[in-house]
């Protein structure tokens, strides 16, 4: 259900596979899906 809101936003699914932390708990994104979302390497994602 998470990765609807973040494919949903970003709109994409192509990228290579990675796993990102969140205070939400992990979530399965793509290189492009964090990309568009400006998520450095080796860094977490927080809503707030």
């Amino acid at each position: 259900m998470r990765e609807f809101f973040i494919q949903t936003v970003t709109g994409t699914q192509a990228g290579k596979p990675r796993r990102l932390k969140s205070t939400l708990g992990e979530l399965a994104i793509t290189a492009k899906q964090a990309a568009k979302l400006a998520v450095l390497p080796y860094r977490q994602l927080s809503p707030h």
